[in-house]
Protein backbone atom coordinates (compact mmCIF):
# COMPACT_ATOMS: atom_id res chain seq x y z
CA UNK A 1 0.00 0.00 0.00
CA UNK A 2 3.03 2.85 1.10
CA UNK A 3 4.75 1.76 -1.89
CA UNK A 4 1.79 2.32 -4.52
CA UNK A 5 1.35 5.48 -2.58
CA UNK A 6 4.40 6.40 -3.09
CA UNK A 7 4.35 5.79 -6.74
CA UNK A 8 1.56 8.01 -6.93
CA UNK A 9 3.64 10.80 -5.45
CA UNK A 10 6.22 10.48 -7.56
CA UNK A 11 4.38 10.80 -10.53
CA UNK A 12 2.60 14.19 -8.73
CA UNK A 13 6.04 16.36 -8.28
CA UNK A 14 7.06 14.67 -12.13
CA UNK A 15 3.67 16.18 -13.50
CA UNK A 16 4.12 19.08 -11.44
CA UNK A 17 8.11 19.83 -12.82
CA UNK A 18 6.76 19.11 -16.36
CA UNK A 19 3.46 21.53 -15.69
CA UNK A 20 6.52 24.00 -14.00
CA UNK A 21 8.58 24.06 -17.85
CA UNK A 22 5.43 23.81 -20.10
CA UNK A 23 2.78 26.28 -18.77
CA UNK A 24 4.49 28.52 -16.30
CA UNK A 25 6.68 31.82 -17.83
CA UNK A 26 9.63 31.26 -18.81
CA UNK A 27 11.26 33.85 -16.22
CA UNK A 28 9.00 32.80 -13.59
CA UNK A 29 10.52 29.30 -14.08
CA UNK A 30 13.94 29.92 -14.86
CA UNK A 31 14.25 31.64 -11.46
CA UNK A 32 11.81 28.67 -9.42
CA UNK A 33 14.33 26.29 -10.91
CA UNK A 34 17.72 28.10 -11.22
CA UNK A 35 17.20 28.72 -6.67
CA UNK A 36 17.85 25.18 -5.75
CA UNK A 37 21.40 25.05 -8.32
CA UNK A 38 22.51 28.38 -6.67
CA UNK A 39 21.76 27.39 -3.33
CA UNK A 40 23.90 24.16 -3.86
CA UNK A 41 26.84 26.11 -5.36
CA UNK A 42 26.90 28.31 -2.59
CA UNK A 43 26.38 25.98 0.09
CA UNK A 44 29.54 23.87 -1.36
CA UNK A 45 31.24 27.58 -1.50
CA UNK A 46 30.72 28.31 2.02
CA UNK A 47 32.19 24.60 3.27
CA UNK A 48 35.04 25.02 0.99
CA UNK A 49 35.59 28.48 2.74
CA UNK A 50 35.25 27.12 6.25
CA UNK A 51 37.27 24.08 5.66
CA UNK A 52 39.92 26.07 4.53
CA UNK A 53 39.25 28.85 7.66
CA UNK A 54 39.34 26.39 10.56
CA UNK A 55 42.30 24.61 8.74
CA UNK A 56 44.12 27.79 8.73
CA UNK A 57 43.75 27.98 12.19
CA UNK A 58 46.24 25.07 12.99
CA UNK A 59 49.08 27.02 12.03
CA UNK A 60 50.20 23.87 9.77
CA UNK A 61 51.16 25.11 5.88
CA UNK A 62 51.13 21.82 4.77
CA UNK A 63 47.53 21.14 5.54
CA UNK A 64 46.96 24.64 4.06
CA UNK A 65 48.86 23.60 1.43
CA UNK A 66 46.76 20.33 0.93
CA UNK A 67 43.95 22.10 0.86
CA UNK A 68 45.09 24.72 -1.59
CA UNK A 69 46.36 21.61 -4.41
CA UNK A 70 42.88 20.14 -3.82
CA UNK A 71 40.58 22.66 -4.46
CA UNK A 72 41.21 22.90 -8.08
CA UNK A 73 41.64 19.18 -8.95
CA UNK A 74 38.15 19.10 -7.07
CA UNK A 75 36.81 21.58 -9.18
CA UNK A 76 37.98 20.14 -12.33
CA UNK A 77 36.56 17.03 -11.39
CA UNK A 78 32.99 19.49 -10.84
CA UNK A 79 33.26 20.97 -13.98
CA UNK A 80 33.57 17.67 -16.22
CA UNK A 81 30.84 16.20 -14.16
CA UNK A 82 28.79 19.54 -14.48
CA UNK A 83 29.07 19.57 -18.60
CA UNK A 84 26.06 16.80 -18.84
CA UNK A 85 24.34 18.40 -15.97
CA UNK A 86 23.95 22.18 -17.48
CA UNK A 87 23.71 21.12 -21.53
CA UNK A 88 20.86 18.23 -20.76
CA UNK A 89 18.34 20.78 -19.40
CA UNK A 90 18.51 22.67 -22.82
CA UNK A 91 17.55 20.01 -24.73
CA UNK A 92 15.06 18.54 -22.15
CA UNK A 93 13.32 21.67 -22.56
CA UNK A 94 13.44 21.20 -26.28
CA UNK A 95 12.04 18.10 -25.77
CA UNK A 96 9.41 18.92 -23.28
CA UNK A 97 8.37 21.91 -25.73
CA UNK A 98 8.02 19.37 -28.62
CA UNK A 99 5.80 17.15 -26.07
CA UNK A 100 8.46 14.34 -26.26
CA UNK A 101 8.67 13.21 -22.72
CA UNK A 102 9.65 9.85 -23.13
CA UNK A 103 12.59 11.40 -24.90
CA UNK A 104 13.16 14.06 -22.01
CA UNK A 105 12.97 11.42 -19.66
CA UNK A 106 15.76 8.72 -21.85
CA UNK A 107 18.76 12.28 -21.92
CA UNK A 108 17.88 13.11 -17.86
CA UNK A 109 18.76 9.71 -17.10
CA UNK A 110 21.54 9.47 -19.69
CA UNK A 111 23.03 12.86 -18.11
CA UNK A 112 22.90 11.76 -14.83
CA UNK A 113 24.74 8.11 -15.46
CA UNK A 114 27.01 9.72 -18.06
CA UNK A 115 27.89 12.60 -15.17
CA UNK A 116 28.60 9.96 -12.10
CA UNK A 117 30.57 7.79 -14.84
CA UNK A 118 32.91 10.59 -15.79
CA UNK A 119 33.04 11.47 -12.66
CA UNK A 120 34.07 8.24 -11.00
CA UNK A 121 36.51 7.85 -13.93
CA UNK A 122 38.11 11.77 -13.10
CA UNK A 123 38.30 9.91 -9.81
CA UNK A 124 40.25 7.28 -9.89
CA UNK A 125 42.65 8.80 -12.80
CA UNK A 126 43.55 11.25 -9.97
CA UNK A 127 44.08 8.80 -7.39
CA UNK A 128 46.15 6.76 -10.00
CA UNK A 129 48.01 10.20 -10.89
CA UNK A 130 47.97 11.82 -7.89
CA UNK A 131 51.90 12.14 -7.76
CA UNK A 132 52.40 13.78 -10.96
CA UNK A 133 48.99 16.09 -11.17
CA UNK A 134 50.75 17.42 -7.55
CA UNK A 135 54.05 18.16 -9.06
CA UNK A 136 51.98 19.72 -11.84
Amino acid sequence: MEEKRSMEEKRIIEKDNIDIMINMPVPKAILKLAIPTVLSTIVSLIYNLTDTYFIGLLDDPIQLGAVSLAFPVFMVIQAVGNIFGNGAPSYISRCLGMEKEKEARRTSAVSVYVSVAITLVMTVLCLLFMEPILHI
